[in-house]
This record gives structure tokens, C-alpha cells and sequence, in this order.
């Protein structure tokens, strides 16, 4: 018999904050995130000048947001074209004492729109929602886990699960029709084990409600910027990006719907092999 490749996640102390500031609700928790978000905007806008803001005052405001606690991070500048910015976690992979794959999450890393000297962040707006993302992982740590060992275990289906993947959460350049969207998704699922798609979606959810929560962060403190024409206009545009090319709600509400039908249907089957097991006794 093979053995199923695991793989178990560690969250160091310095990428973590202590569970007495996060337990609670999952709403309590987001409620938390948003809040240490908005002090973060209150401290460093201020010092943002045409939209742009020094790295080191990036620095000093979140580590006074997050005081006493101390979080590991790095600031980079963002070098994939498809987007303007984003964040992640830093870590290393390496074996338990069980020989089970223990992936060690040190830190987190964020990737930001710089100038050539990397001292400046060139969209503050950019800074405001790779932050939400942050505290998002640190008050709902499962965001950080990588949900790996059924995709591992089931390697056909990696090709399957990158390409929904971006669909649900990268793919953002032209507009969303749900009902072909939905007819891609579904197309795609045929053959994915239950097991898989849990871990998938579980994932998926996750992710699309902070992008939910970075995105309405951003168009909030886009709307205190001093009213102009041209601030309006890209309002407007703004808002429609997020109503026609992104529909996060709407994805959201569909992969909950996935993950609900998987995590019945892997239930069913185990409670049909325990009967079948049952019989077989009798």
C-alpha cells in the first residue's frame, strides 16, 4: 500500500500574533483585520505625497499598528505585470519527525509598485489593499495554510487546479459572465476527487473574501481623497472594474456552493463504505 504523502504547516511566533489578540468570531476577527487596517491608513497617509509614500514610512506605520507584537516582513518591488501588487508568506519546506512534509511559515513578504531606487511606493492605494491582505492573515491564519496534500496526492489534477485558480482570483482583465464562467468551472471539476476540491475551495474562499475586504478598503479611502473630476472618473472606473471583471461576491457565493456539495458528497461516500462495512459484519 502507498503511503499518502502529507504536508503540515507551522506558523512561526514572528509571522503570527499572539491568540489572545485574535480568538473570537470569524466576523470578530475580520472586524479586528479592518480595524487595524484603518489605523494603518490613518497613520501613513499623512505622510503620502501625490499618491506615493516613502518604504520607510510604509515600515514605521505598520510596525506602530502592530505594536507590541513584532511580525516579520519584507519589502520588495512588484515584478509580475498582471498585477500591481500582492503578498504572501515567506517559508521553507522540510520533514517532521514523522517524515511528513512540515511547511515552516516564517514571515510575509509584500510586492509593491517602487521607483527605480526602491525607496518610494508609487500608489499608496496599492499599499492600502496589500494590507488588508495582511491583516487578513494574521487574523484568520487557515488563509496562510497550504492546503496541499490531496493536490499532491492526486497529481493530475494540478493542471485542472491552477487554471481554476486563476479564474477565480487572477484572471481579471476583461469581464465576467457567470453563467460561461460557471460552465469553465464546472468543465474543469469533472474527475477532481472530493478530497481535492475541498482543499481547493476551501482555499478559494478565503482568498476571495479578502480580496472582497481589500477591494472595499481601497474604494473607501479612494473616496476621501479631495474631490476632483478626474478622481471622480476614476471612481467610477474603478467601481466598474470591480462590478464587471471581478464579481468576487458572486464567485464567492458560487464556490461556497462547491464546497458545500463536495463535503456532502465525500461524506455520503463515507458513510456508504461504513454501512457497506456494517453489512459485511452482519
Amino acid at each position: 500500500m502507498i503511503k499518502k504523502v502529507l504536508v503540515r504547516n507551522k506558523i512561526l511566533h514572528e509571522a503570527r500574533l499572539p491568540f489572545s489578540t485574535i480568538k473570537g468570531s470569524v466576523a470578530h476577527r475580520q472586524k479586528l483585520a479592518g480595524k487595524y487596517t484603518k489605523e494603518f491608513y490613518n497613520n501613513l497617509n499623512p505622510y503620502c505625497l501625490d499618491g506615493m509614500c516613502e518604504v520607510n514610512h510604509f515600515r514605521a506605520s505598520l510596525d506602530k499598528v502592530i505594536a507590541p507584537s513584532k511580525i516579520s516582513y519584507a519589502v520588495a518591488p512588484e515584478q509580475n505585470n498582471m498585477f500591481n501588487g500582492s503578498m504572501g508568506t515567506l517559508s521553507k519546506l522540510g520533514l517532521d519527525e514523522n517524515n511528513d512534509f512540515m511547511l515552516v511559515h516564517l514571515g510575509y513578504k509584500f510586492l509593491l509598485p517602487m521607483d527605480e531606487s526602491n525607496n518610494y511606493i508609487l500608489n499608496k492605494f496599492t499599499a492600502f489593499h496589500e494590507v488588508r491582505h495582511f491583516f487578513d492573515r494574521l487574523f484568520n491564519p487557515k488563509i496562510n495554510m497550504l492546503r496541499a496534500s490531496n493536490g499532491i496526492n492526486y497529481l493530475n489534477s494540478d493542471r485542472k487546479i491552477d487554471t481554476i485558480n486563476d479564474l477565480f482570483l487572477s484572471d481579471l482583465s476583461k469581464p465576467v459572465n457567470m453563467k460561461e464562467f460557471k460552465r469553465k468551472i464546472d468543465s474543469l471539476l469533472t474527475e477532481i476527487p472530493n478530497p481535492v476540491k475541498i482543499d481547493l475551495f476551501q482555499s478559494i474562499r478565503y482568498r476571495l473574501q479578502s480580496e472582497i475586504n481589500a477591494y472595499r478598503d481601497e474604494l473607501k479611502y479612494f473616496s476621501k481623497e479631495k474631490w476632483s473630476l478626474n478622481n471622480l472618473k476614476s471612481m467610477l472606473n474603478f467601481s466598474l472594474f470591480l462590478m464587471q471583471n471581478c464579481k468576487f461576491n458572486s464567485k464567492l457565493k458560487y464556490a461556497n456552493k462547491i464546497l458545500k456539495e463536495s463535503i456532502n458528497n465525500e461524506r455520503s461516500k463515507s458513510l456508504g463504505v461504513f454501512g457497506r462495512s456494517l453489512a459485511n459484519q452482519v
